[in-house]
């Protein structure tokens, strides 16, 4: 699963200062690694941490997505993650917990770009959470402080770094914008358990047109969004979380022709099955003749009971 795809992600020009650094917690030495481990293994896995990777790494081939029409929908240059990727002078080792493919979102000229950057120094810092995805499952095979800890990391963000701390690229995951969604914004009104459908993006920093939030918005959706959970709750799923779609959209008619729930910490499948269907419902007009036959959209709904 690539984890970048069109919901969050966001290049930044080559002089852009270091967005959001205050939300994480910077891990410099392998104590900090396993102090983190240990807060994972309590049962608080919303943390998110950020480690400075060694140099060594390196971007792999630029992939190319292309829609229904043969039009490019999106390019993408993955870091390469056949060996771990380490940290703190080899000592820890990351993978991706998921074994996805890590990267930014890049055409053949930006990821020429994002080469050069690398050739000539520049450090690539990554941000994760630990145990976010699977929270019973150990995200931490910890060894001494000579031998060298593993760390299955369910990755936030990835930064691109000049040596003076100028960010040259980055690109955030769906995890990353739900818990972002899920911090930033007030609980949702109202009472018994409901939801609420946060902003809906067409491709990293670009919102959809603002019809189509408005009928994402839409109280008919709003409400089945609340059945469905109504009903999970009830089956025991958690009462307050998060669910992040993923639709197909016609950009022709409006019609959205698949949804899929990407990722949720809900615990009911039922309830994420209903979910997906409930978007797909969403009535949505045509949209403006510059997008692409067929787009894919991201947005991440809050629950509340």
């Amino acid at each position: 699963m690539r984890t970048t795809a069109l919901v969050t992600a966001t290049l930044l020009g080559l002089c852009t200062a270091r967005p959001l650094a205050a939300q994480d917690e910077a891990l410099l030495a392998l104590g900090a690694v396993h102090e983190a481990c240990e807060v994972a293994r309590s049962g608080e896995h919303d943390h998110l941490y950020s480690v400075i990777l060694d140099g060594g790494w390196r971007f792999g081939a630029v992939q190319t997505e292309l829609g229904e029409d043969g039009s490019v929908v999106s390019s993408f240059v993955a870091i390469d993650t056949h060996r771990n990727l380490r940290a703190l002078r080899g000592r820890m080792e990351a993978l991706p917990a998921g074994l996805e493919t890590i990267g930014f979102v890049a055409s053949d000229e930006r990821a020429h770009e994002l080469e050069a950057e690398r050739a000539s120094g520049a450090s690539l810092r990554l941000g994760f959470f630990l145990g976010f995805d699977e929270p019973t499952r150990s995200p931490c095979l910890l060894r001494g402080s000579h031998a060298v800890t593993t760390v299955r990391v369910d990755v936030a963000f990835l930064e691109l770094l000049r040596a003076d701390g100028t960010v040259v690229a980055r690109e955030d995951t769906d995890r990353f914008a739900s818990w972002s969604d899920d911090r930033a914004r007030d609980a949702i009104p109202g009472r018994g358990p409901r939801a609420a459908v946060g902003n809906a993006n067409l491709a990293p920093g670009v919102q959809v047109p603002e019809v189509w939030q408005r009928g994402l918005e839409a109280s008919e959706v709003t409400a089945a969004l609340s059945a469905c959970h109504r009903d999970g709750v009830a089956r025991g799923a958690t009462g307050v979380g998060i669910a992040r779609v993923r639709m197909a959209i016609d950009a022709r008619s409006g019609r959205i022709s698949t949804a899929r729930v990407e990722l949720s910490n809900l615990g009911d499948e039922t309830e994420t099955a209903c979910i997906a269907e409930a978007m797909t419902h969403a009535a949505l007009p045509a949209g403006p003749p510059e997008l692409a036959s067929r787009v894919d959209v991201g947005v991440t709904i809050r629950f509340a009971e």
